[in-house]
């Protein structure tokens, strides 16, 4: 249930800033987060911080890519 509460927002600009919103929990969003901080738990499928950690180790990755298409984007 909560691998499947993936989401990801549309694009906003705030305050001159392209922000995108993404995460998982829904309606599972208290179980989420105690599965997200508490590092101790052995998960049978992903890893606690499941979100976070594979996000920062491919920043530069994800940064170029979103840049790439916002360019595509604002070129129409």
């Amino acid at each position: 249930i909560l691998k499947g509460s993936g989401f990801v927002n549309e694009p906003e600009n705030r305050d001159n800033e392209i922000v995108v919103t993404l995460g998982y929990g829904g309606p599972a969003q208290d179980y989420a987060a105690v599965q997200h901080a508490r590092t101790d738990f052995q998960h049978t499928v992903g890893q606690a911080k499941y979100l976070s950690e594979p996000a920062e180790r491919r920043a530069n990755v994800i940064s170029t890519v979103v840049s790439e298409a916002i360019g595509r984007k604002l070129r129409g």
